[in-house]
């Protein structure tokens, strides 16, 4: 609860301060308080009191009185304090891939109350574990109604996943200073797929003979990673090799996806610079997408 001073002043008939008036204070309508509830004017006929306001924004009249015959009212509109959150922080829904849906946020205060006028953005998002990205919802721009409420639609993407989508607030100057939410769809499908893992760039620039990680993610029908499922990871002649664990260089290698769906290997691209590739498959029902290819410039 947040307070405001009240500062009057007690005049004569022709407008020159009374000190020593004494002035009660009461509170006609609203949710607020008085402290004060009773003070005495100054030397120049100036009295004040603290306003302690409510939570939720709204009107509040305030009434000054001098002995029982003169009153002065206050009318005082309470409005929502400053962007305090997003929220839902989270909205889940289950839907079908390429299917319309539509979303709330709410800007709200530290109290709960909703702020009109929030201008917020809407992004891209990603898929989980993957590095497929989301289209933005829309549109793209605009400001909270009256409640504090804005409205987004999208469209599913067309792979399964557990699909998220961004709306960012304005920026604060003093903490918190960002102000995101996410509509967050497990999108279901007819058919899985394998996909570049979080992070894992479609292109890699490297220097010759480096070795780097290489990360595939194999996604379900239903949204879920695939686990335990085989990740085969094979190079052509003359791409470089792969190094297993016992570091011997072999031209293949099959590994499993964890619970996530993740699977990898290492891959030592050649000491000579050019481009070069590595692929990765995976057998059905989770084969959409592949091969995949991973494109190494050496330098």
């Amino acid at each position: 609860m947040s307070s405001q001073s009240i500062v009057a002043q007690v005049t004569d008939s022709v407008g020159i301060g009374v000190p020593g008036a004494t002035v009660t204070w009461i509170v006609v309508s609203g949710g607020a308080s008085l402290l004060p509830d009773t003070t005495i004017a100054d030397s120049h006929g100036t009295v004040g009191t603290s306003l302690r306001l409510p939570d939720l924004p709204g009107p509040v009249l305030v009434r000054g009185m001098v002995g029982t015959g003169i009153s002065q009212d206050f009318d005082i509109k309470v409005v929502p304090g400053p962007l305090y959150r997003l929220t839902p922080l989270y909205t889940d829904l289950t839907l079908r891939v390429a299917m319309p849906f539509s979303a709330t946020v709410k800007a709200i205060d530290l109290y709960g109350n909703g702020i009109p006028g929030i201008v917020l953005t809407s992004r891209a998002g990603d898929v989980q574990y993957t590095n497929l990205t989301t289209q933005p919802a829309l549109p793209l721009a605009q400001v909270t109604d009256a409640n504090g409420d804005a409205t987004f639609r999208g469209t599913v993407g067309s792979l399964p996943g557990i699909q998220s989508f961004r709306i960012d607030g304005p920026v604060a100057t003093q903490f918190p200073t960002t102000f995101t939410v996410w509509f967050r769809v497990h999108a279901m499908g007819d058919h899985g797929y394998i996909a570049p893992s979080s992070g894992q760039a479609m292109t890699l620039t490297l220097t010759t003979g480096a070795t780097v990680d290489i990360d595939a993610v194999v996604i379900q029908s239903d949204g879920d990673p695939a686990a335990q499922t085989p990740v085969a990871f094979t190079l052509a002649p003359g791409n470089g090799s792969i190094v297993n664990s016992s570091g011997a260089a072999t031209s293949s290698s099959l590994a499993r996806t964890d619970n996530t769906g993740l699977a990898g290997v290492k891959w030592q691209v050649p000491a000579t610079a050019g481009t070069y590739t590595i692929s990765a498959t995976t057998p059905p029902p989770n084969d959409g997408g592949g091969p995949l290819v991973i494109t190494a410039v050496v330098h």
